[in-house]
């Protein structure tokens, strides 16, 4: 059997295809991480002389401090807005470049990719062309950056690739005269659509992928999926729309001036521009996310082309696919969208259509005319060098794989080290796993499995070196950049199929999708451990997590569409979501207009991502570092190791947008902007609260947070052997947990009710269903309030017979069982009814007289337990019932 595979990847960029996109490695994680490896292995810490610390002064240290200090504003308040305290700065000093909608930490990477492609490419600018993948990504770079040439050219070579495409008839000067052309002789629609996404990258009406089939993930398989209109979605400014009205109008007025000089097309080209805008502004609405793609039935189904057919015959599909490959079977994202399709062409025009697709291939060849970068809020184009590095690394992303691969020496420590990161990574998800109150254990069996199934794949597959036997069929020159940069598309299949062969068969990423292989990478470098693991190892835990949420479930450890979980865990798991959906929607941006908030429902899977991510790499950090001295950075002192690791995760996230780029992404990505994903995050973890001691209430420790599972789920008692009396039962569970070295009784909780009498096996009572609260350094008398109707408080005295302090040593990091001799002396009969004490079968005591009962349960240690004063509470205590003596005896005999 196959076995699930993470792939550590080196960006995610947005290319030609997904398979294109997941062949550019994680070697820069590698390369940044490979300074820590060396300075762990081969460079000392320096213990400072003035400090008992182990003070690190190596390079990737001082960066690192460097990274995390800079952007901080240490005039807020840590417990109100944490990311306002770690990134308040980064706007102020790294404000957005000219030609860039955003600025983020995350793009340090990016920039370093850009720079070793440059010096490569720079390097062999005196050197002869060879014929072969480099000599191919030579060719079009230095095409692209010959300026002199393209100008020289003007824009007859767009004239003669339009010719080429569209026909005579469909010539851009025939429709700038706005006249209705005729159906003879047009080319069909169904070919200018295959042809612009298979040869110029540009997706239209339809985008295309390959991707594994669901029922084999050993054979790819042609997807369908949405459009991808320039102008995205439907809810851009009126500003916007005034602008990329604009940029077309001078567009088309440029080409038909360079066509024609002496005409005057004005109020042609005024109404073409009209009827393309409109038509692509319902193009982007039901291209909108729906949410459907979140079910697997819609994102990842397999059908006929008949099938495909139903959804519409406004377009012919079997037509398309003659031109991109024939096929009997696709895959389709969304099958509602096709449908959507339809009616939209139903209702419109084909010679609009026909326009629309020219202005497409125009405004992305023709970048002296069509500069598009105001729809994103961005003032001024890229620099000619940046815009040919970025086509290049999204036009040909195998083959700036390989030159990386060539560049960056990825020496075997590093390696091993995040082998290691990845290692207490899964162990850390194991343990959750077995922790999580509401999964059941049959989908606990399988989830384990999934993961026990995961392959750690680290840099580049050596295929990778032999690229060229893809490329070969395009291997070859051509005059002039458009001629060279549109040449790869004539094999887009065969190309991207021979691409998926690198991925051993059904190696697919943790949610069993090629198209999501993540990059694992960080701007910081550094030797310390909680630095790390904040920033990466919080996103290797981010894909960790998708492999067991909604859509990881409709996939199983081969990457087969086959959801293992089960009816209960399914309807546990929706019962959780509402409340990350609920949280993420209220996050909203006033300043760009009314109700401009988050999708919680759109970005949710992300959200659950991020915070099981954080959970998982926290718990991998803490095993990682236990008995190890950890160093310390120069100008964080002041900072503990577990606040470094959450500065570090949010540095990481850091952003700056601009006002339209923002919307843009509130409006269609399944991401929340990174300021909320910080803030969501760290609300929702008690660890970032004890780390930073934000007090309950505060807006960073808020008293609901929403876990889907975590330690802190896992505030029950688990029963060996239960016996009930009649058909109902309580169990009085007590729970022990290690807080700062000590033990302290933490809740006291009552079971569930009407049970069948039988033997249970081993049970799992979670406290929070009976809002039980934690008391602090309350001895001998826990209170436990209950809403029920015979009484609403209780309470229980405790007796130890033996030491005062029970003998559960700090060392213990796995579940220790013990036994309890519980004696109860009923107070009153009160509730009897109602509730009944858990006892050994065949006692039947009266008030006053006592049982003496032998339960067998496990101690589930954690780090904290949120506390609630309690103490005006306790003068309203009607007091049912007693435990007048509780004997311990540990595994190992100890009182």
């Amino acid at each position: 059997m196959s076995a699930v595979r993470i792939h550590i990847y080196l960006c995610d960029l947005v290319g030609r295809t997904s398979i294109v996109k997941s062949s550019l490695l994680m070697l820069l994680v590698l390369m940044l991480m490979r300074q820590n490896c060396h300075a762990v292995l081969d460079e000392r810490s320096i213990r400072s002389a003035r400090s008992p610390e182990r003070y690190c002064f190596t390079t990737s240290c001082i960066k690192a401090s460097r990274y995390l200090r800079m952007p901080m504003n240490l005039t807020a308040d840590p417990c109100e807005d944490f990311y306002e305290y770690s990134c308040g700065l980064w706007s102020e000093l790294i404000p957005v470049k000219e030609g860039y909608a955003a600025m983020l930490s995350s793009y340090t990477p990016l920039d370093k990719i850009r720079v070793l492609l440059k010096q490569f490419l720079i390097k062999l600018s005196n050197e002869k062309t060879a014929n072969d993948s480099i000599g191919l990504l030579k060719l079009v770079y230095d095409a692209c950056m010959d300026e002199d040439a393209i100008e020289k050219a003007g824009s007859k070579p767009l004239f003669n690739l339009l010719d080429r495409l569209f026909g005579k008839t469909l010539r851009l000067k025939v429709f700038l005269q706005n006249n209705h052309l005729q159906d003879n002789g047009k080319v069909p629609i169904e070919y200018l659509v295959a042809k612009l996404w298979t040869a110029f990258s540009v997706s239209t009406l339809v985008s295309l992928d390959v991707s594994p089939d669901q029922n084999n993930a050993s054979i790819s398989m042609l997807l369908l999926g949405k459009a991808s209109p320039a102008l995205r979605f439907s809810s851009f400014s009126q500003s916007i729309r005034n602008e990329y009205s604009k940029t077309m109008k001078k567009t088309f007025a440029a080409l038909s001036d360079s066509e024609h000089p002496n005409n005057d097309t004005t109020n042609s080209i005024d109404e073409i521009v009209e009827e393309v805008l409109d038509f692509e502004i319902s193009l982007a609405q039901i291209s909108t996310a729906t949410g459907e793609e979140r079910d697997q039935a819609n994102r990842y189904h397999k059908i006929t082309i008949e099938q495909l057919q139903a959804t519409g015959n406004k377009f012919n599909w079997t037509v398309f696919l003659q031109f991109i490959k024939p096929v009997e079977h696709v895959n389709i994202m969304e099958l509602g969208y096709f449908r959507r399709l339809n009616s939209l062409l139903d209702k419109t025009r084909n010679y609009t259509v026909y326009r629309y697709l020219a202005w497409r291939l125009i405004s992305h060849l023709e970048r002296r005319y069509a500069d598009l970068t105001a729809i994103n809020g961005v003032t001024k184009r890229k620099e000619r060098l940046q815009f040919c590095i970025g086509y290049l690394i999204n036009t040909f992303g195998v083959i700036v794989g390989k030159v990386l691969a060539r560049e960056i020496n990825v020496d075997n420590d590093t390696k091993i080290y995040v082998e290691q990161m990845v290692t207490e990574l899964k162990s850390a998800f194991m343990v959750r796993l077995r922790e999580n109150t509401w999964m059941d254990e049959a989908t606990k069996e399988k989830a384990g499995k999934k993961i026990a199934q995961t392959i750690l794949t680290i840099s580049h597959p050596d295929e990778i070196n032999n690229v060229d036997e893809i490329y070969a069929s395009l291997i070859e020159k051509r005059d002039g950049y458009v001629d060279t940069a549109i040449m790869p598309g004539d094999s887009f299949f065969e190309m991207d199929t021979k691409i998926q062969a690198w991925f051993v068969q059904n190696a697919v990423n943790l949610i069993d999708k090629p198209s999501s292989r993540r990059v694992i990478s960080s701007p910081i470098d550094s030797t310390v451990a909680a630095v790390n693991f904040g920033a990466i190892g919080s996103l290797i835990g981010h894909e960790i997590t998708h492999a067991v949420d909604d859509v990881g479930a409709e996939h199983d450890g081969t990457g087969n569409l086959k959801n293992w979980w089960t009816n209960s865990s399914k309807e546990m798991f929706n019962e959780r979501i509402n409340c990350f959906i609920e949280q993420y929607s209220n996050f909203c941006y006033p300043e760009l207009g009314e109700s401009v908030c988050v999708n919680g429902e759109n970005t949710m899977g992300e959200n659950i991502a991020d915070n099981g991510g954080i959970k998982q790499s926290f718990a991998a950090y803490k095993a990682f570092t236990r008995g190890k001295p950890q160093d310390v950075l120069l100008a964080m002192e002041n900072f503990t190791m577990d606040q470094l690791f959450f500065l570090s995760y949010a540095n990481y996230k850091c952003a700056n947008y601009n006002k339209e780029f923002l919307r843009h992404i509130i409006a269609t990505d399944g991401h929340a902007p990174n300021r909320n994903r910080v803030i969501g995050t760290l609300r929702n973890s008690d660890e970032f609260a004890k780390a930073f001691n934000c007090p309950v209430g505060s807006a960073m420790n808020p008293e609901k947070k929403c876990v889907i599972c975590s330690k802190t789920c896992s505030h029950f008692l688990r029963v060996d052997v239960l016996c009930t009396y009649a058909s109902h039962f309580c169990v009085i569970s007590i729970l022990y947990f290690l807080a700062a070295g000590e033990q302290r009784i933490s809740a006291i909780s009552l079971g569930p009710m009407d049970v069948p009498v039988k033997n249970l096996g081993e049970v799992s009572t979670p406290v929070e269903d009976y809002n039980a609260l934690a008391l602090k350094a309350v001895p001998k008398v826990l209170y436990f309030w209950r809403n029920a109707d015979c009484n609403q408080y209780q309470s229980i005295t405790l007796q130890n017979t033996g030491p005062k302090r029970l003998a559960i040593k700090a060392r213990s990091t796995t579940k220790l069982r013990f036994k309890a001799d519980v004696t109860y002396r009923f107070l009153d009969p009160g509730c009897t009814t109602k509730v009944r004490i858990l006892r050994l079968p065949g006692t039947n005591n009266a008030p006053g007289e006592d049982s003496t009962d032998r339960i067998s349960f496990y101690y589930a240690p954690t780090d904290s337990m949120e506390e609630h004063a309690f103490s005006a509470l306790q003068n309203e205590v009607t007091f049912k019932r007693e435990v007048v003596k509780i004997k311990y005896r540990s595994g190992d005999g100890d009182s």
